[in-house]
């Protein structure tokens, strides 16, 4: 071999070492991109971990607010416009918070009068639209929070008011008791009243504790509450605890649940399986007895554990001691019967019964029957009820028949949040607002439901759907504006359904239904923050001449500089 041919070897032997070094370098900086992006969290992924194992709503809102800031959103909600999607007319809203503005500013009491009168609606310029919540984990626009706090802060300003302002020796007079009066309560019909719907929900439904917790802190929970089979128990024990007692009572300790108890010793003491299969026999016990009495749950021991709790209160009573208007649906015993009821259709209604019934799927099965106090304080039996009947084909109801619909008639409600659990519906459900990306099965599963309640609500036209599996299977028609929450299902939860409550498990769910309240913390606090407010200062105003002590409560924090003024004065 020659001297060029061996410089020539060595060449070739050098570039394929060469291409082997390349090739393992490349390697080996991909293998370990690849188990840097395995075991090392990005920031991302520790503030979503950190939204998800929050046990507060300050934690959990201070992840959501860093989380905003490094996705960018934080410069979405600074910004007024929304290009290009245009889901809201930010122009009229950045006008209305202008002008209240400089009306609060200024001190103007009458163009406040006048501001409040004219511009109170809840949706105005469309900033109830879902896509304007879903985009931030924290908030919605920054214009649209500024302008909620304004009219709330307005609505207080006029409330506490004196009718006579003396400054600097002149007498100013301000509005009489009776205007304020007058616009309170042509303000409150006007932009309505809201109900939270307690649905079903089996053991699921302890999730609406959760719910009414958290609402409760956020000072956004309605006086008006529905509940329908297990929630109609949860509306029970709200509904009959004044707004002091409250929020000690949304506790696991506090809820009385020896009867469960006691039934779970029973049932281990006549059981002669194995551990492994109590599931099994629990499974086929309380199918046997749903088919039998429309109970999914021993009767006995839920009236025994709703009495321990609620105890032989009437609707009247409760409304008279909370001031709270506590609704329980039931479903019809027969034509023209009611479906509704509360301290206006049946105040001498024991609620502890009608929790009872509204949990029997069918009331044609079961000697389940409502009790009252007759007038010298006796229960008896509430005769215009009977314990059975017999079955009967009835028309579906229309929108304007449901009890939901009466509820509207009733107490102005034209505004719903929907609190849903029930187990065979809630797992393949959406919140109303929902930021993360759902996967293809539960798209389809979602799609399924739709259809298969689509086909149920064909059936129940024709009238081929016994009442049993309507109750159980169909929803009630909201017949209005509705945010619906959802907890979340995750499937060791189905074992919890074969469970008796305990402490430990009231407190499981509790967590789980404020976790499905706070994403919606923005909106409900666009849709309730000034009805609550309007409904405090009726209340406030109805009690007579407001005293220094109340006005100086009244004033409330310092709000924090709006970001709407200087781009009003250029509209």
């Amino acid at each position: 071999m020659g001297w060029s041919e061996n410089v020539m070897a060595q060449g070739v032997l050098g570039f394929f070492q060469a291409c082997v070094w390349l090739v393992w370098n490349v390697g080996l900086y991909w293998q370990r991109r690849l188990w840097h992006w395995l075991t090392e969290k990005s920031d991302k992924r520790l503030l979503i971990e950190t939204l998800n194992a929050s046990r507060q709503f300050e934690e959990w809102h201070a992840a959501a607010l860093e989380l905003d800031r490094l996705l960018g959103n934080d410069v979405w909600r600074a910004s007024q416009a929304d290009y290009p999607n245009n889901y809201y007319n930010y122009e009229l809203i950045a006008q209305r918070t202008y002008v209240l503005e400089e009306a609060i500013a200024n001190g103007d009491i009458m163009q406040i009068h006048d501001l409040l009168r004219s511009g109170l609606e809840r949706n105005p310029g469309g900033i109830l639209n879902p896509k304007l919540y879903s985009k931030a984990n924290a908030g919605t626009k920054i214009l649209i929070e500024d302008y909620y706090t304004l009219v709330v802060e307005a609505i207080r300003i006029f409330t506490i008011w004196p009718s006579n302002l003396v400054e600097q020796g002149v007498v100013e007079r301000g509005p009489t008791p009776q205007m304020k009066m007058d616009l309170l309560h042509d303000a409150r019909m006007s932009y309505g009243r809201t109900v939270l719907v307690l649905q079903g929900g089996s053991i699921f439904g302890l999730c609406h504790l959760g719910v009414v917790k958290a609402m409760y802190e956020r000072g956004l929970l309605p006086r008006i509450i529905a509940g329908t089979a297990t929630g109609a128990i949860m509306a029970a024990w709200v509904g009959v605890h004044t707004e002091t007692e409250l929020l000690d009572c949304l506790k696991g300790e506090r809820i009385n649940l020896g009867a469960f108890a006691a039934s779970s010793e029973r049932a281990a003491a006549k059981s002669n399986v194995s551990s492994g299969w109590i599931w099994l026999q629990t499974f086929h016990r309380r199918v046997r007895r749903f088919l039998q009495s429309g109970f999914i749950l021993d009767p006995d021991v839920l009236e025994e554990t709703v009495r321990a709790n609620v105890g032989e209160m009437t609707f009247g009573e409760a409304y008279n001691r909370t001031q709270r208007i506590l609704n329980i649906t039931i479903s019809p015993s027969g034509p023209g019967a009611i479906t509704l009821l509360n301290y206006l259709t049946a105040p001498h209604i024991l609620i502890w019964s009608a929790a009872l019934v509204s949990n029997a799927a069918d009331r044609s099965k079961t000697r389940i029957r409502l009790m009252c106090k007759d007038s010298e304080g006796r229960i008896v039996p509430y005769e215009n009820f009977p314990a059975t009947k017999r079955p009967y084909r009835s028309t579906p109801a229309t929108p304007k028949e449901s009890p939901l619909s009466r509820l509207g008639e009733l107490f102005n409600v034209e505004h719903f949040i929907i609190s849903q659990a029930r187990p065979y519906i809630a797992p393949f459900l959406y919140p109303s607002l929902r930021r993360s990306r759902t996967s293809v099965f539960a798209v389809f599963a979602r799609f399924m439901l739709w259809e298969f309640q689509h086909r149920l609500r064909q059936l129940d036209i024709l009238g081929l759907l016994s009442p049993g599996i309507k109750r159980l299977l169909l929803d009630e028609i909201v017949p209005g504006p509705a945010l619906t929450l959802v907890p979340e299902i995750r499937l060791a939860d189905w074992a919890r359904l074969l469970r008796n409550p305990t402490g430990a498990e009231v407190d499981h769910w509790i967590e789980r239904g404020e976790r499905s309240v706070w994403p919606n913390a923005a909106q409900l606090e666009v849709r309730l923050s000034v009805e609550q407010e309007l409904e405090k200062s009726y209340q406030l105003v109805r009690r007579g001449p407001v005293d220094s002590e109340e006005r100086a409560r009244g004033k409330g924090p310092k709000r924090r500089k709006t970001r709407a003024a200087s781009a009003g004065k250029s509209l």
